[in-house]
């Protein structure tokens, strides 16, 4: 069986969650680097967005050192103490946003970016909420160390609100002078569907895409012409908002990309105790001639997939 890749967005009644599941013995989240962003969204009135990020000690009883946080756009740091006991609880930091400062609903390149660095093992979660008086929505992904990044993505993306609002893509730049290249899926605000474009990004630039259809499938890789270095760079997907399956709730969904490297073959996905509508599965395949064999305890089916497409099952 070739390689594919499953997502499984879930939905509740407040807020919108986008999970990806990959099973790899190479993967993991615990590291002492750590380089990312968030994607722009589209603020209610009333509504305020706040990023959260959690940091949290690997080994927390037998570890003591310092974690410094930055945001090189604005200059500000902040160091965290850990003091290798048991009971040493996760730290958070939040930031309040202007949504103009994460480009909003623009496409292009801008200067944001998180950076946490540690002299100890650590993992981080990445979270952004929107508060509203009467609606609370939101999403958070746990984020890849450096080290775990790759120079090859498609991407898993979502959108169902098309002739409204926006799916999404960001991509983080870890070394100055990366060259990427991008086959959007469909139609962008600034690309057509189909043609390749590249771009340039430093160290903690961001580039974000965004489409009023699905940028599933989307083909994401580094540009070895200017450059044979290796420079790995990291990819969120999403959407600003959007529905999933018949729900009438909205929300922001976000996750980050796993590079097509870490892909595998076969995974278990467990049900929630929700209605079949309230959530669905996609598919992606990476290779031509893809069979996708789905068994449920009901009935068993296979599918066909080619590089790049997917399917959407309940």
């Amino acid at each position: 069986m070739k390689q594919f890749r499953k997502t499984l967005p879930l939905v509740g009644a407040l807020s919108l969650f986008l999970s990806c599941f990959s099973v790899s013995a190479q993967n993991s989240l615990i590291g002492r680097e750590f380089l990312f962003s968030v994607l722009g969204g589209e603020a209610q009135s009333g509504e305020v967005p706040t990023v959260f990020v959690t940091m949290s000690a690997a080994y927390p009883d037998d570890q003591k050192g310092k974690v410094v946080l930055t945001v090189p756009s604005t200059n500000e740091s902040v160091t965290f103490e850990y003091n290798g006991r048991l009971s040493q609880a996760p730290v958070v930091w939040g930031y309040e946003v202007d949504e103009s400062t994460f480009m909003g609903i623009k496409e292009g390149k801008d200067p944001f970016s998180i950076h946490v660095e540690a002299d100890i093992d650590i993992t981080v979660l990445l979270t952004k909420h929107y508060r509203g008086e009467d609606y609370n929505h939101g999403d958070g992904t746990m984020v890849l160390p450096v080290r775990e990044l790759g120079t090859q993505y498609y991407v898993m993306s979502h959108n169902e609100l098309n002739d409204q609002l926006n799916s999404e893509i960001v991509i983080v730049a870890t070394r100055d002078d990366t060259y990427i290249d991008i086959i959007p899926s469909v139609d962008t605000r600034a690309h057509p569907a189909g043609f390749p474009f590249t771009i340039k990004l430093d160290r903690g630039e961001r580039f974000q895409v965004q489409s009023k259809g699905d940028l599933t499938g989307t083909f994401i890789e580094l540009n070895t012409d200017f450059d044979e270095t290796c420079k790995p760079f990291a990819v969120f997907s999403g959407a600003s908002r959007t529905t999933i399956g018949n729900k009438t709730n909205e929300g922001h969904i976000f996750t980050q990309v796993y590079s097509t490297d870490k892909w595998g073959s076969s995974f278990s996905l467990l049900p929630f105790e929700l209605d079949s509508s309230a959530y669905l599965v996609k598919i992606l395949a990476y290779e031509n001639n893809t069979e996708v064999e789905r068994t449920t305890a009901d009935d068993s089916n296979t599918i066909l997939l080619n590089s790049g497409e997917f399917a959407t099952m309940t």
